[in-house]
């Protein structure tokens, strides 16, 4: 009874995930599926399986739960195959960009800490909340841009090397979704795009991270100039979202090479995503890249070394 009952409600929980409607469940499908939706799909498959009686049937079955298998595991490899950029070239002209996320963070000892350790050259941060304490720790970096998001801060970009020109943020929006910044280095310049996507479980943010996504994707792709981008994209690399960045042979994320690396939840054992990414442009050599420990953020840290 129990059997026949259980492959029913697996599909009937599959179909409705896969719904093209715009409430959570979907966005949950879209960024967030990519990592739990292989077993489902394999367990309706192990399932279904029992009830074919026909060879034929079974082969095909077989065939297509391969075929998703194979699908799966070249994208997971990118992450976990060496490559070229990441394995030649001498160390000259390095900067370190140490990359956090803050949401919830209320004591800034461990993150000074790291900061302390490190040494990075340039620190972009979300969600941070300012205080005295924390500014007196700012001023080893010069040059600063901070953008407000309903009066908590939302990103800060601290830098010791100069800022040319004026930043870019979000136009036409009420709340800005990210900064672009181009920064002084040892008689080189690199732009720096720092940004966060919204709430992905709110129906309103849909459209809007999807949008904003494929704006910055084609704002970095279509350029000439070297780029780092560093986010929240608060989607996985299954994500359409992750797909506008990663599409082309222009971009490398940091993290290729190098494992899977859960960036999210930093405080729950059994949640474990990654949402943020690091991209950078071919014209840049990506040395190292860390994740560090956690901060009692929900966010885990990230220091990355570039070469330009």
């Amino acid at each position: 009874m129990i059997k026949r009952l259980l492959l029913p409600l697996i599909l009937i929980g599959s179909f409705v995930n896969l719904l093209p409607t715009l409430f959570w469940i979907q966005e949950i499908n879209i960024n967030l599926s990519g990592y739990y939706i292989f077993f489902q799909v394999l367990l309706i498959f192990l399932i279904t399986f029992n009830f074919i009686k026909i060879k034929k049937h079974k082969i095909i079955l077989l065939t297509i739960l391969l075929f998703f298998a194979i699908n799966s595991l070249f994208k997971l490899s990118l992450f976990f195959l060496p490559t070229e950029n990441n394995l030649s070239a001498s160390r000259q002209d390095v900067s370190k960009y140490y990359y956090a996320n803050l949401s919830g963070l209320e004591d800034y000892t461990k993150f000074k800490s790291q900061i302390s350790e490190h040494k990075a050259d340039v620190i972009l941060l979300l969600e941070a909340e300012i205080t005295n304490d924390f500014n007196n720790f700012a001023k080893a970096y010069p040059y600063r841009r901070e953008v407000y998001d309903i009066g908590s801060l939302k990103m800060l970009m601290l830098s010791k090397y100069p800022f040319v020109g004026d930043s870019i943020t979000t136009v036409g929006e009420e709340y800005p979704e990210f900064i672009i910044q181009k920064i002084h280095f040892n008689e080189k310049e690199v732009n720096v795009l720092l940004w966060h996507a919204r709430q992905p479980l709110l129906p309103e943010n849909f459209h809007v991270n999807k949008v904003l996504c494929r704006r910055l994707a084609n704002i970095v792709r279509h350029s000439d100039e070297k780029y780092l981008v560093f986010g929240d994209f608060n989607a996985t690399p299954f994500s359409n979202c992750y797909k506008f960045f990663s599409k082309t042979d222009s971009l490398s994320n940091a993290m290729f090479g190098r494992g899977m690396q859960s960036t999210w939840h930093a405080k729950n054992p059994f949640i474990n995503l990654t949402l943020d990414h690091i991209f950078y442009t071919k014209n840049i050599i990506n040395y190292d890249y860390k994740r560090l420990g956690p901060l009692n953020s929900d966010h885990y840290p990230i220091l990355t070394t570039f070469s330009f």
